[in-house]
């Protein structure tokens, strides 16, 4: 999303544009206005909102998919998205641009599991421990939207069996429902604000 590049501009649409409700106690002098304008300091003008985005990355999945399965010790759950390989599981689709200001993605996807009907979610993880409130809102274009939260710095264990550091911003799905945020193939488009 952007605000409009030109025409009728209001505080409630830049509110909006910053994940806040419309009817949000904002003004011009608001850090969070000067930053999506661009002018942390001096003078601001609605003009200087024209046009602007506070989207941090727009990319797309090209999704991939990997079937639920028992090893003999863990039912591993089916995914749908974007991952990383990891001890033994194999990498899965691709996301183009890979990456959000030099930080690298392991995985966005939706986990879901026949086993264990309550595990159903969507899942961002992210390379390392990066600020857990790096962006307020995840958009699957045309699919879903899902809320500002904070990530969980956790880790886990990589394709050569190393412990690897990484950041989680994980949400609930419905229950057992396959295919809610991405197919089995074809693309999405993720955008974080």
């Amino acid at each position: 999303m952007a605000l409009p590049s030109s025409g009728n501009l209001t505080l409630g649409m830049i509110a909006q544009e910053l994940g806040l409700s419309a009817n949000a106690r904002l003004d011009l002098g608001d850090t969070r206005v000067r930053a999506l304008a661009g002018k942390p300091t001096g003078r601001i003008e609605m003009s200087d909102l024209y046009g602007k985005s506070n989207v941090k990355l727009s990319a797309t999945i090209n999704c991939g998919y990997l079937a639920e399965y028992n090893d003999g010790k863990v039912i591993t759950p089916e995914r749908r998205g974007y991952a990383i390989a990891e001890f033994n599981m194999a990498a899965i689709g691709s996301m183009s641009p890979a990456s959000l200001a030099g930080y690298g993605f392991l995985t966005v996807m939706e986990e879901s599991s026949a086993a264990y009907e309550s595990t159903s979610y969507f899942t961002i993880r992210m390379n390392g421990h990066v600020p857990v409130d790096l962006f307020t809102r995840a958009i699957v274009v045309n699919v879903r939207e899902f809320a500002a939260k904070n990530g969980v710095h956790s880790s886990f264990t990589n394709a050569s069996g190393a412990v690897q550091n990484c950041t989680v911003w994980s949400w609930p799905l419905a229950i057992n429902a396959r295919g809610q945020i991405f197919p089995t193939s074809g693309a999405r488009t993720l955008q974080l604000l």
